[in-house]
């Protein structure tokens, strides 16, 4: 199989080889083919049929010759074309211990190369003498502790409100013919200067018409008047009438009773004075009417005289004017504009009354009022920043707001501004701060706020090394704390923040 598969003549070292015979082949001590040179090649046929012939002759045993010499280049070559053929033959037809060798003593190979490596990395590895840690060192930065008595200054933030603000609204209803030229977002204007006027026709004629009904009914009440005082003075003769009749009737009837007059005459007295008595009786009930005529009369003057002042106030009201001295803002009319009763037409702010409105968390308006001191008349000092520009305007707490908020936790205070230049520019809105002079401790030390640590800690220098000391956290001041302690006088507080402190840590203060 091997010779079928590989039987065609290969040309090595540059000479042609036949392929071995079967005795060859089964006989390994034989002697090599002598290598046949590409002239010297028979035909196809010929070498089939000799080949042949030396097979069957084979079948008969001869006597070994002596085996031949092979030059060494021809024995080379032909050692390397049947390594060749070998390999080749079992590379083709992939027996599997050509893959196992393959697939198993590369990577082995490797593997010891690596282990080799790494064993000669070891030996020849450079030894180092380990050397005792040496303690570090910290440079950081001390403060001397000075007990002493500190006020500290409670920063708080708000803004400016004016302390009086009014809305000038419409008072009446028309078309606006007139504003004032101060009428411009941030103008000031003066006490009962013009600030806008509304079409007066309607009203002025409506006073008028109010006035003449006035004059109406005074006449009317000026004539009942009259009737009554006739009607009075009727009455009066008519009950003087009456009296005549009655007495003349009394006559009559004691003549009756004499004998001496007569029946029809009696009776004749007696009906005059019944008639007479029916008429001061009606002129008594017109005067009682004509006295309820002039009592409607006089209300229905009053009626009329309140109409007339109302028409002149309407009249006045015309024209809106400033209530006080003041800076108008959020300006909403112009001339030509239709306002109805209650428009607004501007807010008019008292720049006298600005006030800075700030807030004062719970804790510090607990702290302040368990001291005593009353907040309101508290100096303070207003600090308004303009981008570059600072200005600081002195201030006093006026008055503290009637609730503590429930959602902010806190109290508002206001404090009234000093007149100056400073407060005059000022305007509402604005962000203020405002410094509030807290409470005073005694016997306080006064630290960097980096000298505190967690769990009310100070950490003084004592011979080169960190030592701890409870403190108490009185107060803030800003960048620094009050705190008082175990600190004693003349100690060197720390200042530096360490991330890894702790007492006995070796620090280093600078050369002084």
């Amino acid at each position: 199989m091997r010779w079928r598969a590989t039987g065609r003549r290969r040309a090595m070292c540059g000479t042609v080889i036949a392929p071995p015979s079967a005795n060859e082949r089964r006989n390994p001590h034989m002697p090599p083919p002598q290598p046949v040179t590409a002239p010297e090649r028979l035909p196809a046929a010929r070498m089939r049929k000799n080949t042949r012939a030396a097979a069957s002759s084979s079948s008969v045993r001869a006597p070994v010759s002596a085996p031949r010499v092979m030059p060494r280049h021809i024995a080379v070559c032909r050692l390397r074309r049947q390594t060749a053929i070998r390999f080749g033959h079992e590379a083709r037809s992939g027996t599997p211990s050509m893959r196992r060798l393959i697939g198993i003593g590369l990577p082995a190979l490797v593997l010891l190369a690596a282990l080799m490596a790494t064993a000669w990395l070891i030996q020849t590895r450079p030894r180092v003498e380990a050397k005792p840690p040496e303690e570090t060192v910290w440079p950081v930065e001390t403060v001397a502790v000075r007990p002493a008595s500190h006020r500290p200054e409670i920063l708080l933030f708000g803004e400016i409100v004016a302390s009086r603000e009014a809305e000038l609204r419409a008072l009446v209803a028309g078309q606006v013919v007139e504003t004032s030229p101060a009428l411009l977002e941030g103008a000031a204007v003066k006490a009962d200067a013009l600030v806008v006027a509304i079409d007066p026709f309607e009203y002025r004629a409506t006073l008028e018409e109010r006035r003449a009904q006035l004059v109406e009914a005074r006449a009317r009440t000026a004539e009942i008047e009259a009737r009554r005082k006739a009607e009075v003075d009727a009455l009066a003769w008519d009950r003087r009438q009456l009296e005549l009749n009655e007495r003349d009737a009394n006559r009559k009837t004691e003549l009756f009773g004499k004998g001496t007059g007569t029946e029809k005459a009696l009776d004749d007295a007696r009906l005059a004075m019944m008639r007479q008595r029916v008429v001061v009786e009606g002129r008594a009930n017109a005067v009682t009417a004509l006295v309820a005529q002039l009592d409607q009369q006089r209300a229905a003057i009053e009626r009329m005289a309140v109409g007339v002042r109302r028409a002149e106030r309407d009249l006045e009201n015309t024209r809106l004017t400033a209530p006080f001295d003041g800076i108008l803002r959020e300006i909403q009319v112009a001339v030509g504009k239709r306002l109805a009763i209650g428009d607004r037409v501007a807010i008019l702010a008292d720049p006298a009354g600005y006030e800075a409105r700030v807030f004062l968390p719970d804790a510090d308006y607990g702290r302040l009022t368990a001291a005593g001191d009353a907040l309101e008349g508290r100096s303070a000092k207003l600090v308004w920043r303009t981008g570059e520009l600072t200005e600081a305007v002195s201030a006093e707490i006026a008055r503290i707001g009637p609730r503590i908020s429930a959602g902010t936790g806190g109290v508002n205070l206001y404090a009234r501004l000093a007149a100056g230049p400073a407060s005059q520019r000022l305007r509402p809105g604005a962000f203020v701060e405002l410094r509030l002079p807290d409470r005073k401790y005694d016997a306080a030390v006064r630290l960097p706020a980096a000298a505190l640590y967690a769990g009310g800690t100070v950490y003084v220098v004592a011979e080169g090394r960190l030592q701890a000391r409870a403190v108490e956290l009185l107060a803030r001041d800003g960048e620094h704390v009050l705190v008082k302690g175990a600190l004693a006088e003349g100690e060197r507080a720390l200042v530096t923040r360490l991330t890894r402190i702790g007492p006995g840590l070796r620090v280093r203060e600078p050369a002084t």
